[in-house]
């Protein structure tokens, strides 16, 4: 996010670093990042191929301003965003090509628009950079083909246009050089595994290491006065707990479901007869970073977040850095003979995980009661 952390630098002056402070400009990305939901992945790739639908359009349309409405995108977070095509097309470096997407011209376009549209969407066309094509020409070309093949109409004939001075003999085959092709990526597979095999097998010791070092800077930096910061630095550092390993996989961050907000929903990818017998797909997260012990009242609204998804979720995580109150102790005692299960977390209970070379589910398993 250094793109948005300087356009936010430029949008503030010239000489806004001498007008505000690092601290300022971190909390103002912040405020420009939390305004947009977490959605998904697919779902971002989704609105990135909305995106490239329209300059299709525009570019099929030999670049005539489109009709009423047709420059208007709705997305993922579903709000409406609207399209320059002006500012694209000035971006392109031959401004008289038409009919062809400029994906160079539609990168420094979402770059330009990266404080009005969600971040997701210039972080995908920078995929598509010049950079990765050097290093990795045919994975890109097939990733492009991939994209556009998905953006066009699947009832409208496609026409593949190959670039044939590249090659020595202009009247090759389709067939020989999708052959030739095929087996260059192949051998260049094969060298990748076996470059990266000896890294990939240190990979679990070294996301462990990052799982630590990283989670202790967060735990670290929980005392912010800010309100909301508080919360967003609690949610990451929730978020990375719990993917400690690759072993659960973070669904989606703070859902509202009518008048209900869940912090976290962690898919149950488990195959451990242990984790399996609970029978709960999902697993719910409540985050509270409150300068005070958490109390009862606040128990019972999560319990009837679980109790309202029962087929979903059977295990929930209440994650209090302030701790608990004698109240919402008693109020778990309680909870213990229901049929579904809530687990504590606490600040301290969270460092020494930190401290140890203890996986995080293990850490729950053993110190829980509740499981």
């Amino acid at each position: 996010m250094e793109a948005v952390r300087y356009l936010l630098l430029e949008e503030y002056g010239e000489n806004a670093d001498n007008i505000f402070s690092e601290e300022d400009i971190d909390r103002r990305l912040l405020e420009h990042l939390s305004k947009f939901p977490d959605v998904g992945r697919r779902n971002e790739f989704e609105d990135f191929i909305s995106l490239v639908k329209l300059f299709l359009v525009f570019e099929n349309n030999n670049q005539s301003p489109p009709d009423e409405g047709h420059n208007i995108l709705t997305l993922s977070d579903r709000k409406t965003y609207e399209v320059d095509y002006a500012a694209y097309s000035c971006r392109k470096e031959d401004s008289n090509a038409s009919r062809s997407l400029d994906f160079e011209a539609l990168i420094e376009y979402t770059s330009g628009e990266i404080l009005s549209m969600p971040p997701w969407i210039s972080e995908i066309a920078d995929l598509f950079g010049s950079e990765y094509y050097r290093v990795c020409p045919e994975i890109m070309s097939l990733l492009h083909l991939r994209l556009i093949l998905e953006a066009v109409d699947p009832d409208k004939e496609v026409k593949l246009a190959i670039h044939v001075d590249a090659y020595d003999d202009e009247e090759m085959d389709l067939d020989v050089l999708l052959s030739q092709l095929s087996n260059t990526l192949t051998r260049k597979v094969g060298l990748y595994n076996k470059a990266f095999e000896p890294l990939l097998l240190k990979e679990e010791i070294l996301r462990a290491r990052y799982v630590k070092s990283e989670g202790m800077k967060l735990l670290n930096s929980c005392n912010v006065n800010r309100k909301y910061e508080k919360g967003l630095i609690l949610e990451r550092l929730t978020e990375l707990l719990f993917t400690d390993g690759n072993t659960l996989e973070l669904v989606t961050k703070r859902v509202e479901t009518g008048d209900e907000e869940i912090d976290l929903v962690i898919k149950n990818t488990m195959t451990s007869p242990f984790w399996q017998a609970f029978s709960s797909p999902l697993f719910f997260v409540e985050c509270k970073n409150w300068s005070k012990p958490v109390g009862a009242k606040e128990l019972r609204d999560f319990e009837i977040k679980i109790q309202n998804h029962s087929r979903l979720a059977k295990i929930g995580f209440f994650i209090s850095l302030n701790g608990f109150t004698s109240g919402f102790e008693s109020e778990m005692k309680r909870c213990s003979r229901a049929d579904y299960h809530i687990v504590t977390l606490s600040k301290n209970e969270i460092e020494e995980f930190l401290k140890t070379d203890t996986a995080f589910l293990t850490l729950v398993r053993c110190s829980s009661s509740n499981l």
